[in-house]
């Protein structure tokens, strides 16, 4: 019986992450970027707050907790008028290099909707966290007291009180100050 060698098949993937040239060329392979994988957007920037003050808007971020394998070079600020998606508002500013950002062209009395993106060498991250904010808008205890609330008597919005009537036939003075829990007990008739 004669033997036949097998014929002998090698196959050889060569995957490219980025690089202009291959293990095969002259070379040496390995492109410039290190032989690496491509950059990805990075994360979404996280704790967006925002806090209003006498015709501004003053915005502060963290960074996000991935870059995408290429470092953040600024982020995008967006802003609305009513909530919902990123794509729904507009840019406001570009490239901001700091972790916070003051608008000034907000108007007194208007409610914005506010978000941030992260841009590094692959594009935009997707937005961080909505916030809302506005300045010369009325406070909660003047919103109360407007729509006929129970007698709120602090304007400013800090710890504002109730003052509630006297006793009638169908109202009791309350026992107890806001948050302590407790209900107020039945006043004998």
């Amino acid at each position: 019986m004669r033997r036949f060698p097998l014929p002998i098949t090698l196959l050889v993937l060569v995957a490219s992450c980025g690089n202009s040239s291959s293990p095969m060329d002259s070379g040496g392979g390995g492109g410039d970027d290190g032989g690496g994988m491509s950059p990805m957007v990075p994360g979404a920037p996280t704790a967006l707050a925002a806090t209003p003050s006498d015709g501004q808007v003053a915005l502060s971020w963290q960074a996000p907790a991935s870059d995408g394998g290429s470092a953040v070079t600024g982020y995008d600020v967006y802003r609305g008028a009513a909530s919902g998606a990123l794509g729904a508002k507009t840019k406001i500013q570009s490239g901001v290099a700091a972790t916070s950002f003051m608008n000034l062209t907000a108007a007194k009395g208007t409610l914005y909707y506010y978000q941030v993106t992260a841009i590094n060498a692959a594009g935009e991250s997707p937005g961080s966290n909505e916030v809302s904010s506005g300045w010369g808008l009325p406070s909660l205890a003047t919103l109360a007291g407007a729509l006929g609330g129970p007698g709120w008597t602090d304007g400013t919005g800090a710890a504002a009180r109730f003052n509630l009537p006297e006793s009638s036939p169908t109202t009791t003075p309350a026992a107890r100050s806001p948050g302590s829990g407790r209900s107020p007990s039945p006043r004998p008739r």
